[in-house]
């Protein structure tokens, strides 16, 4: 079966040059003259791998390469760049959303025809270890784990072949946010089968000072989501709550990321807490997507709420897991949300 290519270029004479070279090297080839031909082309046609220009009219390739690791039907497709020059910034910025490869120009078919191989070669071998996963999550599970590793073998190989490049920084910090979110889902997938064999261990005796957790939280997220812009309000009262600090901080650090990752750029969260008849109350309250009445029912059961949102990751396994926990030290996780109005999340915790 030949290996089919999305070609994309502009310039007529350099589109229609590649594209004859590629076809007499038995390459499957589709062209498209920008981005938004090559989008098109994908709604029927799913290459093995694309190769663009960055410099172009109504679709650029940076949109175009957005568009591509923002849509899970073709997110994995290997990604090379053509380039006239590809100045130190230029490279950051390309790695980091998730480019695989640069050819610059002017450059010989072979080079191109090279780079091609070994990037297959590399998708393909990825691909094969996530095959041999027997889990139940089917594809969510398998972006959720393949996306940040990608990233992080990118930036690898980027770090690599760059070995004289003066600021290495943005590289590492990618590669570490990555893995850390590549942690959290196999964290999570593991703290699922400990759930649901009745398996997970709490400390009932446990205590921890609520505030400091919630700062600590916040602080992470808003270090790995350097995107995430909202505006966040604490009105918080501090108590000891009974629960482990392990416990308390997954918790937190799931509801809350929600309520950013489900808010509009620049909107409000905010996050109350205080004492309440023997419980600590904290509500986690934002003005982002909501949930229908449907989805709230089936709040409990492991569910990936707003699938069809091509720019939200996830398996569905924080909320579901946040409540199991917390049922665990007889407290309780309550939501009021409607689509469009936002949600708030109550969570209560038994006081130590």
């Amino acid at each position: 079966m030949k290996t089919k290519i999305l070609l994309v270029e502009d310039d007529d004479l350099i589109r229609e040059t590649i594209y004859e070279l590629l076809v007499i090297n038995n390459f499957e080839t589709i062209s498209a003259e920008d981005g938004l031909e090559a989008l098109k082309n994908l709604e029927h046609w799913t290459p093995d791998i694309i190769v663009s220009d960055i410099m172009m009219p109504n679709c650029n390739g940076y949109e175009l390469l957005n568009a591509v690791r923002s849509n899970q039907k073709y997110n994995q497709i290997p990604f090379i760049f053509l380039t006239a020059k590809k100045p130190e910034v230029e490279l950051i910025e390309a790695s980091i959303k998730g480019v695989d490869g640069y050819i610059s120009k002017p450059f010989k078919i072979d080079e191109l025809i090279a780079t091609i191989e070994v990037k297959l070669k590399r998708f393909q071998e990825l691909k094969n270890h996530s095959d041999l996963l027997d889990i139940h999550f089917d594809d969510y599970l398998v972006d959720e784990i393949n996306t940040p590793l990608y990233l992080i073998l990118n930036n690898v190989e980027f770090l690599k072949d760059q070995y004289d490049l003066s600021n290495k920084t943005e590289y590492f910090e990618t590669i570490k946010d990555a893995a850390e979110k590549l942690n959290r889902t196999f964290t999570n997938v593991i703290n699922y089968q400990k759930i649901i064999a009745n398996k997970y261990y709490i400390n009932k005796n446990a205590t921890i000072e609520i505030e400091p957790c919630i700062i600590e939280c916040l602080d992470k997220i808003i270090k790995i989501n350097s995107n995430y812009k909202n505006e966040i309000t604490l009105d918080i009262t501090n108590a000891l709550i009974n629960i482990s600090r392990k416990d308390i901080l997954f918790i937190l650090l799931e509801l809350i990321d929600n309520a950013f990752k489900f808010s509009k750029s620049n909107s409000q969260i905010k996050i109350i807490g205080k004492e309440k008849n023997k419980l600590y109350q904290l509500k986690i309250v934002d003005s982002g997507i909501g949930m229908s009445k449907k989805q709230l029912k089936q709040v409990g059961n492991l569910v990936q709420f707003n699938q069809e949102r091509n720019d939200i990751k996830g398996i569905g396994l924080g909320l579901f897991l946040s409540k199991k926990i917390i049922e665990k030290y007889e407290g309780k996780i309550n939501i009021n949300s409607s689509e469009g109005n936002g949600t708030e999340v109550e969570i209560l915790i038994p006081l130590a």
